[in-house]
């Protein structure tokens, strides 16, 4: 008897560690699994945190190109317009001087046409007219009845003209006044394309940097050229 009660408690004591060995290895396998998920979600949130730090990071270097990208092209705009200003005021620079030396033109008729349009803006009916020194040297006899004859033709005025004191050296063109000295025009080559600048510049713009050619180019400065005549 005491050896089946024996044989029982044996059982019963086998049975109680193996069913706390199982409750153990579930529990471990529980713990196992909660731990997985545990690793599985720090990775994921890991992973969310650092995608987003990279598209954050993306993001500020891709505006960033933008920014060093707009720099670069605004400062070759810049430059592109500092060069295309230089070669703009060479082109006119370069014109003056031709109008200066009085070649490919009848400088004369110029002169006169210059002084006629310079009277019929004055107004009234006495001027005196002050061309560059050496003008007056080589055509200031004639000059003034020259223009008066002008002036009659074209705009339909009886108009006396003289001859002063020259404007200086160098101008080339015209310097007109009245008799009383009140009212002026000075249409030398020199204001006079400076008058005309912002009205050329951009035809002479197009010119040399659009898709014209040059021979067409040379006809439109030669046809705003003749504005001055």
């Amino acid at each position: 008897m005491e050896e089946k009660t024996k044989d029982s408690e044996k059982v019963l004591s086998d049975e109680i560690l193996a069913d706390a060995r199982r409750r153990g290895e579930r529990a471990v396998k529980r713990a196992e699994a909660d731990a997985k998920k545990l690793i599985e979600q720090a990775l994921a949130e890991a992973k969310a945190v650092g995608d987003a730090a990279l598209a954050d990071v993306e993001r500020r270097l891709a505006r960033e190109r933008q920014v060093f990208d707009a720099s670069l092209l605004h400062d070759e705009r810049m430059r592109r317009l500092a060069v295309q200003g230089r070669l703009l005021d060479e082109t006119f620079d370069r014109a003056l001087e031709r109008l200066r030396s009085r070649e490919g033109c009848d400088y004369r008729a110029v002169v006169v046409n210059l002084a006629v349009e310079a009277i019929g803006e004055i107004g009234g009916d006495a001027f005196v007219l002050r061309p560059d020194a050496a003008d007056l040297e080589s055509m200031g006899a004639t000059l003034p009845a020259d223009a008066a004859a002008s002036a009659r033709r074209k705009i339909g005025r009886d108009v006396t003209v003289t001859a002063g004191p020259a404007a200086g050296r160098g101008i080339a063109g015209i310097i007109v006044e009245s008799a009383d000295g009140r009212r002026r025009v000075d249409n030398s080559f020199a204001e006079r394309l400076r008058r005309m600048r912002d009205d050329l510049r951009f035809d002479v713009a197009d010119v040399l940097f659009g898709s014209e050619s040059p021979a067409d180019g040379n006809v439109k400065l030669k046809s705003q050229n003749s504005k001055l005549k």
